[in-house]
């Protein structure tokens, strides 16, 4: 996999997914390592699904991306960012970057139309990082969510 600097892309493994939960409360997402364990288990046995994990010189994660494939009636099969964070003290060192590009190779390994991606609108400084990498806005949304359980 690639590697900037100290930085090191890598597939995600099982033993990640307390790294993986810390990230995911600095995304806004308080998650326990083991709902991340269980929710990595069907991450990591499902084709259409992928994680990728970057992790330091030290071996410490420092950021994630996880990818999907998406169809529907009107669209052509594309590829979703469905989450990507990178460490705050991390941050501005071009991590997200490395795993952006490593989601356009898998899409494009998965013979993908496009990938998508969804970034709240609180997540001004996402934007212009999206932006910066040649993405552009389609579309402003609301989502909506009930729990069934």
């Amino acid at each position: 996999m690639e590697t900037i600097k100290q930085y090191r892309i890598r597939k995600g493994i099982m033993e990640d997914c307390q790294d993986i939960a810390r990230l995911c409360e600095q995304l806004g997402f308080p998650s326990s390592t083991e709902v991340v364990f269980n929710r990595l288990v069907f991450i990591m046995n499902n084709d259409d699904h992928d994680l990728f994990v970057v992790e330091s010189a030290e071996s410490k994660i420092v950021g994630w991306v996880h990818v999907f494939l998406t169809i529907t009636p009107y669209t052509d099969l594309i590829t979703e960012v469905g989450g990507l964070v990178i460490n705050v003290a991390d941050r501005e060192q071009g991590i997200g970057k490395m795993l952006i590009e490593q989601a356009e190779r898998w899409a494009e390994s998965k013979q993908t139309t496009a990938v998508k991606i969804r970034s709240n609108v609180k997540r001004v400084e996402s934007h212009i990082f999206y932006k910066a990498l040649g993405y552009e806005e389609v579309k402003k949304q609301v989502t909506y969510l009930k729990s069934i359980k």
